[in-house]
């Protein structure tokens, strides 16, 4: 009886509550039709079709299920009756909290997808920085403003950006190669209190060109003032 007291323990804690929202990296992804349920399981009547924009984040799904969480389909049978099959399944690295999916469409198959997973509530990410999301497997060195980056892949530290509300500042990046040093990003940001700026970090759109791609996204999370004619 400890036995299986212990083994349904252990399996309350492999299983996820948490809430996600997704952003797609490609335009491919918005023809594309994808669900989830809340609990993971395959019914067509729980399913819930994923918003794919990729100039913003989705709203937030709550989901409490088995990890990875699968992700489905919509099909009919010789019946013609309709089915979940699944088509991809996304790992998180914790139980708990809100994070960001980062989905885009591989060429390769199978998976036919390939996500990145990161925390993305306010104790990570807060209010007043920028946080760089680097999906190369490169690692990128220059400025912002007058702070030195080190941008690893993956999700790295957000950065204070407050200093820089009343005018632009300058963000440079370099990759090593060698002994050789290339540029591959330069460019002049602004920011503005009460909102949090996400820079998405892609791979070159040429293999032979070392401009990498940048997406910003900033989120507003102030709050509402019907008085401020500005909101």
């Amino acid at each position: 009886m400890a036995a299986l007291s212990l083994s349904a323990q252990l399996n309350d804690q492999s299983r996820l509550n948490l809430n996600f929202a997704v952003l797609p990296l490609d335009s491919a992804l918005v023809e594309q039709e994808l669900f989830y349920t809340d609990d993971g399981e395959p019914s067509v009547s729980n399913a819930v079709e994923l918003s794919l924009n990729p100039r913003e984040r989705s709203q937030y799904y709550h989901y409490q299920g088995p990890n990875p969480m699968p992700i489905f389909h919509k099909v009919k049978d010789k019946e013609e009756k309709t089915q979940l099959i699944q088509a991809y399944q996304i790992s998180f690295p914790d139980v708990r909290g809100e994070w960001l999916v980062l989905l885009e469409k591989t060429t390769q198959a199978p998976p036919p997808y390939r996500s990145h997973t990161f925390l993305y509530d306010e104790s990570a990410f807060p209010e007043g920085s920028v946080l760089f999301f680097n999906t190369t497997a490169a690692s990128f060195s220059g400025i912002l403003g007058e702070n030195e980056l080190k941008i690893e892949p993956g999700s790295n530290q957000p950065i204070d950006i407050s200093a820089y509300y009343q005018g632009e500042a300058p963000l440079g990046l370099i990759v090593k190669d060698g002994d050789q040093i290339h540029k591959v990003l330069y460019s002049k940001l602004s920011f503005s209190p009460d909102r949090r700026t996400l820079m998405i970090l892609r791979p070159p759109k040429r293999p032979d060109s070392y401009r990498i791609q940048a997406q910003r996204i900033n989120e507003y999370l102030g709050k509402f003032d019907p008085d401020d004619p500005g909101a």
